[in-house]
């Protein structure tokens, strides 16, 4: 049946196709003005205690691990601290904000190299232990001094700290995020993203976007080395392990 003749028949019963595709055009043009209402920029130490906030409020309460471990606000920022301030400090990390909001809704934040220091050294054992706990497992799946192994010689290459977003803003933000922090990547003269993630839908999504899997760890036969447990055997389905990722530009 043409269109013509469809449009008859639909007539009959008081229905047009004029609606639908106007109503289609409308939606476009809302996704278009919905964007608009976003603005992305680099983040620097100014936006500290927004970058903090936003990740308190979602983070904390679903990053797999830290779920899985029960680890607190404090903890969390003490695992994150070197990261945070290095990611700001160095203006690697791609910040959303929203019009109605004005605050900061989402953000990707990465390092050069292997410039995050390591926390406090002989401190290190004043931490609290769910802290120590991950600092462990990322260097189990990272090592600070060996990150080189995993690039081409002679390249200078960026780690992908982590990404957070405010749920209501989901939905396509993370890929548009994503796209700006391989622009940053480019600009620092860097040819490889580095980055560990713990969760599978995140494992899933990096994958579709080019990303592959150089390392991985399964969270059932991780044993804590500071207190010889498998500390993430109650992990929740579906995060099956913690993978060290890579996508060559």
């Amino acid at each position: 049946m043409n269109g013509t003749r469809l449009q008859g028949h639909l007539m009959r019963f008081g229905v047009s196709l004029v609606e639908p595709v106007r109503l289609y055009a409308s939606a476009l043009q809302a996704t278009k003005r919905s964007w608009d209402a976003y603005h992305f920029r680099k983040l620097d130490t100014r936006d500290r205690g927004e970058a903090w906030r936003l990740l308190d409020e979602v983070y904390v309460g679903t990053e797999p691990v830290n779920v899985c471990l029960g680890a607190s606000v404090y903890e969390t920022r003490l695992t994150k601290k070197e990261s945070v301030e290095a990611a700001l400090e160095q203006r690697v990390s791609v910040g959303v904000f929203h019009s109605d909001s004005k605050g900061l809704v989402a953000m990707a934040m990465g390092t050069i190299g292997n410039s995050v220091a390591e926390c406090c050294g002989k401190y290190e054992s004043r931490l609290p232990l769910k802290t120590r706990q991950i600092k462990q497992l990322i260097r189990s799946i990272m090592p600070p001094a060996g990150l080189q192994q995993f690039v081409k010689t002679g390249d200078a290459f960026v780690v992908y700290n982590g990404m957070a977003c405010k749920r209501e803003h989901m939905g396509g933000l993370a890929q548009q995020m994503n796209i700006r922090f391989e622009d940053i990547a480019r600009d620092a003269e860097c040819n490889t993203i580095l980055a560990v993630t713990t969760s599978y839908f995140v494992q899933r999504r990096a994958a579709e976007n080019g990303y592959v899997t150089i390392k991985e760890i399964p969270y059932g036969s991780y044993v804590d080395p500071i207190t010889n447990v498998k500390i993430f055997r109650n992990m929740p389905e579906p995060h099956r392990s913690i993978s060290l990722i890579a996508k060559y530009l």
